[in-house]
């Protein structure tokens, strides 16, 4: 009798088994789902599986533990064209902040001249506080 209950579960179960897929094909289904037309496949020396797929304007790695469906790696990455409008001037024209502009050279000279006139101002100083430390000798 509990031979006949245990082959009906292990029956009643088979079709479930028979129609589900492994991660791996569930993978590339999706990736198949969302444009994605060459797709490999490779095993690491780990024992996990690596995807890559790419489709016109995109390249994917997928990097998955078969056994558990983890997945340990999704890096995405836009193919850009050479050829395309670019946002930016590659020749640098406008005032960016960088680079060996003469006005870089003059901002340094005149800041040197600032230093002088401080220069020139910390003398003052030092000598009111010569005047301040007579005041207060007399106050003792």
């Amino acid at each position: 009798m509990l031979k006949k209950l245990v082959i009906c579960a292990a029956l009643a179960g088979a079709p479930q088994l028979a129609s589900a897929q492994s991660v791996q094909d569930q993978i590339v289904a999706q990736l198949r789902d969302q444009g994605f037309t060459e797709i490999t496949l490779q095993r690491t020396w780990l024992g996990r599986v690596r995807v890559v797929a790419r489709r016109d304007d995109l390249s994917r790695e997928l990097v998955f533990n078969p056994q558990t469906g983890e997945i340990l790696r999704d890096y995405w990455r836009e193919d850009d064209d050479d050829n395309g409008l670019r946002l930016f001037n590659p020749g640098g024209s406008g005032n960016s902040g960088s680079g060996s502009d003469d006005d870089d050279d003059d901002d340094d000279d005149d800041d040197d001249d600032d230093d002088d006139d401080d220069d020139d101002d910390d003398d003052d100083d030092d000598d009111d506080d010569d005047d301040d430390d007579d005041d207060d000798d007399d106050d003792d």
